[in-house]
Formats: structure tokens, sequence, C-alpha cells
């Protein structure tokens, strides 16, 4: 693999929380011929991790085709730094033939360029759902930087039979034709949501194209899910959604409970959005008799409101002993959002599952969590 020279989208945090380093490159296969693509994304959540080093949530997506990968893990590296050193990522998700994907993606360094790797495993015997989504209407944020890198797009709609439809898009890479967009997104329905993530293309025409999003996992019924969603607009303020989603058959799940403590809030501000990092220290206290304990890195990007709404993606990594789980949810302001467990390392490599959250007092919260090992789910 090659990457290309990366792009700093900065923020006007003086500690540079919420700076954004967007890098891309091309995948080849091992006879030299080019097979997809690689875009990486790193968020600055905390300054001053360990000695002069930051620590940044990172996004991968993998393309090939109409088939699509995602990764994510917490990058330590010194400000600024393009990664440097071999590192590795939950697999969250993906499209096409990576439908329901978890495991871990490998990025590493070698003499000549990068090796991208993967472990995963694949669920079948997918389940089908349709949803019409209504009364689409988004709020624009322009961008003066080539290519209008770091551009912001919120996007609300209500789902026919009760429900939403919350997303957010930002601008990460400029083509002749087209922007590339990271966008994440929720469908929330009567009987539970359904997070999606997913690498689009938006064209300078104008015209709604329909497009495929990652399903990483749900709450409710949709808890532990796995799949993909097809978008296709049938106006500017209408679309349909056809949800392919694997549902895990077998399994307890464990439930630990984990009390964080904060240390203190940053913020820091975007084009078009609001970013809030926070860190803290973790102790909990799970079905094994133990008493895990660690750290946390989060972030929340709060977006322009559409109308009287305003959307927020959160993303995150809970670094507890024997590994770390990955989260992330996308929501409204001032309402409660469960978070989807996306996946882990070591321990936790492949899990699913959500983090529900309990204000105990002011800088504490508790984390109720629900989680499969290893592709391994609830009955049903």
């Amino acid at each position: 693999m090659r990457l290309a020279d990366s792009v700093i989208i900065p923020s006007d945090s003086h500690v540079h929380v919420g700076d954004v380093t967007v890098t891309q490159g091309s995948v080849s296969d091992y006879s030299g011929g080019k097979i997809g693509t690689f875009t990486l994304t790193e968020t600055v959540v905390d300054p001053k991790y360990a000695g002069d080093n930051e620590a940044r949530i990172a996004r991968a997506t993998f393309v090939s085709g109409s088939n699509a990968l995602f990764g994510e893990t917490l990058v330590i590296a010194k400000h600024r730094d393009r990664p440097q050193a071999s590192w590795y990522m939950a697999v969250v998700g993906g499209i096409g033939n990576y439908r329901s994907a978890t495991g871990n993606m490998t990025l590493m360094r070698m003499k000549r360029g990068w090796r991208l790797a993967f472990d995963l495993t694949l669920e079948s015997t997918p389940l089908r759902q349709n949803v019409q989504v209504v009364g689409l209407a988004s709020t624009d944020t322009a961008s003066d930087r080539p290519g209008g890198l770091g551009a912001t797009t919120a996007t609300t709609g209500s789902v026919q039979g009760g429900g939403a439809f919350l997303a957010s898009a930002v601008t990460v890479a400029r083509g002749d034709t087209a922007n590339s967009r990271t966008t994440d997104a929720s469908i929330t329905l009567p009987n539970g949501t359904v997070l999606l993530r997913g690498l689009l293309l938006d064209k300078r025409d104008g015209k709604p194209a329909a497009a495929s999003y990652a399903i990483l996992g749900g709450t409710g019924e949709y808890l532990g899910v796995r799949g993909d969603a097809r978008i296709v607009p049938q106006s500017p303020t209408r679309t349909k959604i056809a949800l392919t989603y694997t549902r895990l058959s077998d399994g307890k799940p464990e439930s630990p409970t984990i009390t964080a403590t904060t240390k203190g809030p940053i913020e820091g501000r975007v084009i078009g959005a609001i970013v809030s990092a926070e860190v803290g220290t973790l102790n909990g206290k799970d079905d094994r008799h133990r008493t895990p304990t660690g750290k946390y890195d989060l972030i929340q990007t709060t977006f322009l409101p559409v109308g009287d709404i305003s959307v927020m993606t959160v993303a995150g990594r809970y670094e507890l002993s024997g590994g770390s789980l990955i989260v992330g949810g996308v929501g409204i302001v001032g309402e409660e959002t469960q978070m989807v467990i996306l996946g882990g390392t070591s321990e936790y490599a492949g899990s699913r599952g959500t983090a529900t959250f309990t204000q105990i007092r002011r800088g504490v919260v508790r984390i109720n969590l629900t989680l499969w090992r290893g592709g391994v789910g609830p009955v049903g």
C-alpha cells in the first residue's frame, strides 16, 4: 500500500483538540495491480496523552469497487506526525463482500510503503427491511479551503411509521468531479436504533445519488447487528433505505459495569461544528468477578442545528484490562444517546453490543455494557 501526502484541517483550539489529519493512498495486490483506495482520518482528542504525544481517534476505510471495510482505533503520535509505525484497528463493519465484518485490520510499516492486512469474521443469512424517510432537511457549512475540505452537513428526517433519521457529513478529500465525505448516520425505529457509516462521493452537479452505508451495530432489537444499507433518494426531501443485516443467533451476553470519572472536557471548533474532548479513568466490575481498570478518550462533534435540532456524533475508546473497546453513536444534543460497541482489540476483538450511560454526579458516569465477544451474539 502506498500512502499519499496528508492534509491537516486545523481547529481553532489552542491545544489542537479537533485537528483532523486526512491521509489517502492506493492499495495494490502482490503483483502490483491496484485493487482499491485507503482513506485515514485522525481527530485529536487528547493533546497531552503521554509526554509529547497526543491521542487521536483514527478511522480507516478500504474501498475496492463496490466493497468497503471500516476500521477504528486510537493512535498515539507526535503532533501532526503521520503514522510512523505499525498499528492495529478494530474492524467495525463493511459494505458488499465485507458486510457484517468483525475482526482486526493491521497497518504495517514496511521498507517500501505499507502493508494492509485483515483478520475477519463474516456472518451469513442476512435479514432485509425497507425504511421510508420523509421531511429531509439539511444545514450546510461551506469551507474556503481547497476542495472544500472540512465543510460539514447535518441532516434530519422522519421515518414513516415512527422514528427519525440523523446524519452528519464532513468533506475529507477533493476530486476532479466529486469530493469524498465521511458520513455517520442513525435510523431510530420503534424497536431500536441502527448506526451507519459511509465514505461517499458528493458530486458537484448537486443531484442526489444512491449510496451504500455500513451498518455498524444498533440498540434494542438491533443489538449487535452488522450489515449494509442502500440509500436511494426519491426526491430532495424523501429517500428509501434498504437494510440488509445479520442478527447473531447464539451466546449469552456479558454485562460488565464501569464507572467513568472525567478529568475535564476540552473544547475546540471546526468548520460548522463544535468539538469537545473528554478523557478520564475507568473502574469496573465484570461477570468474571474481576475489577477492570483503565482510561478512556471520547470526542463529541456537534454540528450546526437543522431547525431546532442539533445533530451530534460521538467516537471513543475505553482502554480496559485485557484490551480496548471502540464505541460510537449519532444522536440529538440534549437527549440520551446509547452508544454502540463497534469492536475492540486483544480480548475484545470482534466485540458487539451497547453502552448505556447514567449520570451519577458531575464528572462521574456509570456505564452498563451489554457485550458479546468475537462475533457471538444474543439469542433471537
